[in-house]
């Protein structure tokens, strides 16, 4: 392969693009599971505009390298620069790594830096806008903690599925992080996020469940997954343009525009912050 490499990458510096893709192709007919021949050819393709044969090229790399995130990340903006993403997804599902949903920041990270407490507040308000304005469903899995920013990611879905030993938390009082409410609401009922916010307390699965704030409860988390695609091919097997739609009419029905509220959060978190240091 690295004499095809070598060959493709001599023809780049010249511009002769449709010369590196005849080497590339020649030194594929031999090795076509080369990851870095088919990587050379992608990019190939993309200096010579050939955006169809760039995402077919992405897609088999996708599958050859699926650990690999920047193959995942350049097929994601291929998508969104043609504005092929409305015609792909029917339904989106959401599943943290590791230990639980968390933003991992603290008080002694941003306390005293009202700089970066808007940037890391901007963030989080995109992601939840995103999640929540999304033209289709969006499946959250919990798994393990639900903890203060981490917590606006099942909060701002559609439907919500945790396993037996997840907890919710918002403890944002005691860093006088004063965001989250309006989107609690959506999953809690009011008088009980009163008390989460105001105290800073974990709240169970079950008590949620009771709620209806969660659709179901399970053993573990390959059971929750499997659930979790049971409902995403239910969705998938409806027409999409009434899906979209039915997500719309939803959201306008709910009594709280989140988006709004959490800009009004933000704004008194900064106003208590600035009142704090002065």
């Amino acid at each position: 392969s690295e004499v095809y490499l070598y060959y493709a990458i001599a023809f780049e510096y010249l511009g002769k693009y449709d010369s590196s893709e005849f080497v590339i192709l020649k030194g594929l007919s031999y090795l076509p599971d080369n990851i870095a021949l088919r990587k050379r050819l992608a990019f190939s393709y993309e200096k010579q505009g050939k955006v169809d044969m760039q995402m077919n090229e992405l897609d088999r790399l996708s599958v050859l390298a699926p650990d690999d995130v920047k193959i995942k990340t350049d097929l994601a903006k291929l998508y969104q620069s043609q504005n092929l993403f409305d015609d792909q997804i029917s339904v989106i599902i959401i599943e943290n790594e590791g230990k639980g949903f968390s933003a991992g920041a603290d008080r002694k990270e941003h306390g005293l830096d009202k700089e970066k407490l808007e940037i890391i507040n901007d963030y989080l308000w995109k992601l939840s806008n995103a999640i929540y304005n999304s033209d289709v469903p969006i499946i959250c899995c919990c798994d393990g903690f639900v903890i203060g920013a981490g917590f606006f990611i099942p909060s701002s879905s559609d439907i919500v599925l945790a396993t037996k030993d997840s907890y919710f938390q918002m403890p944002g009082i005691n860093f006088d992080v004063l965001v989250g409410s309006a989107h609690l609401g959506r999953i809690i009922p009011k008088q009980r996020v009163r008390e989460m916010v105001f105290t800073g307390e974990r709240v169970g699965v079950e008590e949620i469940l009771s709620y209806g704030g969660i659709s179901s409860i399970h053993e573990d988390k390959e059971s929750m997954m499997k659930r979790a695609h049971e409902i995403a091919a239910k969705i998938v097997s409806m027409e999409r343009d009434s899906i979209k739609v039915l997500k719309k009419i939803l959201n306008s029905n709910e009594p709280v525009d989140v988006n709004r509220a959490f800009k009004k959060e933000q704004q008194l978190t900064f106003q208590n912050k600035k009142n704090l240091l002065d």
